[in-house]
């Protein structure tokens, strides 16, 4: 009798040992499940965010600072331009990039930041220091790009970059913008 109890107790501790990982298994699972869709959706809004701030974005003149890249008038009028779309889609931070020849780094051409805002804002050259060729050429083959979870001293954040392209379909920049994932 005595090796039955003992016999019944063991296999309860199995029992309960097995559900027990099991449990966690499945919330570890769903934990991490509803983080990507969380990050995902999130990306999705940037790139969404982005295309709706090209609609507002003479691209033309952006070809004419990339053809020509320098603070001049028309970098200042594209600058205070992108401050005010940033601000109005309520992005942390939104940006061009020059577009880069195979191999070479990411740089920026206009930061959406406010003119008088010299530390947080990128100069014009600056490189990006989380964008990578790579990512415009995704930008390019499917449309759109957004990243993963990024962190830096800002944050951490999600970043959607579209290709903004001239009346031929010529890319003569990069728009990307930023948006708060910290909740994520």
């Amino acid at each position: 009798m005595n090796k039955g109890k003992r016999l019944s107790r063991q296999i309860l501790f199995i029992i309960i040992v097995v559900f027990v990982l099991l449990l966690g298994i499945y919330t570890f699972t769903m934990m991490y499940n509803s983080r990507e869709s969380v990050q995902e959706a999130v990306g999705e809004r940037t790139v969404e965010i982005a295309n709706n701030m090209l609609n507002f974005i003479d691209v033309e003149q952006y070809k004419e600072l990339a053809a020509n890249p320098e603070e001049n008038d028309l970098y200042w009028e594209l600058r205070e331009q992108l401050n005010s779309l940033r601000e109005m889609n309520g992005v942390l931070y939104a940006y061009t990039y020059a577009v880069p020849e195979k191999g070479e780094e990411v740089t920026f051409l206009v930061d959406g930041m406010p003119a008088d805002d010299t530390e947080n804002a990128a100069a014009i050259g600056d490189k990006s220091g989380s964008t990578t060729y790579e990512h415009l050429q995704k930008a390019l083959k499917d449309g759109s790009y957004h990243s993963d979870l990024l962190s830096s001293d800002f944050g951490e954040y999600i970043s959607g970059t579209v290709p903004m392209k001239d009346k031929n379909g010529e890319v003569v920049a990069f728009l990307g913008v930023d948006i708060d994932a910290s909740y994520v």
